[in-house]
């Protein structure tokens, strides 16, 4: 009816089968913040075992959406035949992702593995995870060492002051720099 206001639930599904690209940091997070202001529940499917997404998994918790793996959450290490992977797919993407905010709250979800559920961020240049990293101020990426320039953007980092010091002491003929 016309003078009715429906609520809508407003969703995004994404399906991704291979891991995170670092240049694609940016638009990701971007995206997310954007979700989360328009109230849009963010879902990820996983599509290959062993392939993670720190990207999509903090979209998914940011958003309050569903963030699986169905390789990796069924009990069965081997499916030898395509059809019935296929078959368990297809059942899993519409057991878990077809239900709407209301039936979530009834169903038992995937959930996230211990080692996944942090919010740990990796590293631009290395890919390891980092607790405490340096960020690039104008693209956001994220480097577990001091870098002078970003990988991702191109900007060159200006010398702290200690540094500039330094430097000016060793130009000058000094045999060590002041601590």
């Amino acid at each position: 009816p016309r003078g009715q206001s429906r609520h809508r639930h407003r969703r995004i599904l994404f399906l991704q089968g291979q891991r995170d690209c670092a240049r694609q940091y940016v638009a990701a997070m971007n995206a997310t913040f954007c979700a989360q202001r328009m109230r849009v529940t963010v879902d990820a499917c996983m599509l290959a075992a062993g392939c993670h997404s720190s990207f999509l998994h903090h979209a998914c918790a940011a958003t309050g959406g569903i963030y699986a793996n169905p390789c990796e959450d069924s009990d069965n290490d081997s499916v030898g035949d395509a059809a019935v992977a296929g078959a368990a797919m297809a059942m899993h993407l519409v057991n878990i992702f077809l239900a709407d905010a209301t039936s979530r709250k009834f169903l038992q979800m995937p959930s996230v593995k211990a080692s996944q559920s942090g919010n740990k961020v990796a590293c631009f240049a290395t890919g390891r995870l980092v607790d405490i990293g340096f960020v690039c101020s104008v693209c956001l990426a994220i480097f577990c060492e001091k870098v002078e320039r970003c990988t991702c953007c191109g900007t060159q980092f200006e010398a702290s002051k200690k540094t500039k010091k330094k430097r000016k002491l060793v130009d000058q003929g000094a045999s060590q720099p002041i601590q």
